[in-house]
């Protein structure tokens, strides 16, 4: 992903955060004094107990946007005697699709636009110019077809490759910034009660 303000998605994150933050404060603040009429002591409370609490939480979303560290050799699995370790795969066809909506004179341009804005890295920027409609895997034809498992090595397990490291930490980036993002609702919510 390229970003075109931030360094990484770390610092990007660090910002919403602290945006979020000052936001719920400024909140409070009008909470206590400029709208201090509109909401009851309970209100101003449940505020600051939602600061409290993303506070609480932001070390772990940042941690969750952290760089993953160099994969550590897993401590090894006492094995049955007679038993050895076997890396087993399996593969199945995909397909990348994507789709794009581009405005265009006709076919040709369109399938250009799409093109250039794949080799410029910005095709998945869904724009209004350009909004993304699809971006999925499928499996090509093979489905209901047996897999076939075949063994690649022998012996100690690997630590697992990146690509697992990766999806753990955005599995727990998505569920931390799911939890801030409800919280933030529930804030705009009761604001937009005034």
């Amino acid at each position: 992903m390229k970003l075109n303000f931030f360094a990484s998605i770390s610092d990007a994150v660090e910002y919403m955060a602290s945006e979020v933050l000052s936001t719920l404060r400024s909140d409070l603040s009008r909470m206590n004094f400029v709208r201090r009429d509109f909401f009851t002591d309970e209100d101003r409370e449940e505020m600051r107990a939602r600061i409290a609490d993303l506070k609480q939480i932001i070390p772990a979303v940042m941690a969750a946007f952290a760089e993953p560290e160099a994969p550590k050799q897993p401590e090894p699995f006492a094995a049955p005697e007679a038993e050895q370790g076997y890396v087993v795969e399996y593969t199945l066809p995909y397909t990348h699709r994507v789709q794009v909506g581009v405005y265009a004179p006709n076919a040709e341009s369109a399938s250009k636009k799409a093109e250039s804005a794949f080799d410029a890295g910005t095709i998945w920027d869904n724009t209004p110019e350009m909004p993304l409609l699809f971006d999925d895997f499928e499996e090509d034809g093979n489905a209901g077809v047996a897999l076939e498992f075949s063994v690649v090595s022998k012996g100690c397990l690997p630590a697992p490759d990146g690509s697992v490291l990766v999806e753990k930490r955005n599995a727990r980036a998505r569920s931390c910034l799911k939890a801030v993002a409800e919280m933030r609702i529930a804030a705009a919510m009761q604001i937009a009660k005034e």
